[in-house]
């Protein structure tokens, strides 16, 4: 079997990009009864997904793109992927 081993710098963008995920779901757990439209621009996780994402190179936002729910939603993409 044939495993990409990515480099350092990727891994641990790919881990934080993954930890943010699970933040921002953990908040809106705890936060299930307000609107996640008016709660998210309060807080720092769009700014957050926005300068991870421009760390990363295509390759890198596909691997992330799987295994990820909420951080593509908070920033348009589709401006990443076409760098």
């Amino acid at each position: 079997m044939y495993r990409n081993v990515l480099p350092d710098k990727d891994r641990i963008l790919l881990s934080r990009i993954y930890k943010l995920d699970r933040q921002i779901e953990t908040y809106m757990k705890n936060h299930e009864d307000m609107s996640m439209n008016k709660l998210l621009p309060t807080t720092d996780f769009i700014k957050k997904a926005n300068n991870l994402y421009q760390e990363m190179n295509e390759n890198i936002i596909k691997i992330s793109l799987k295994k990820t729910k909420y951080t593509q939603n908070l920033v348009d993409i589709n401006k990443y992927l076409s760098k």
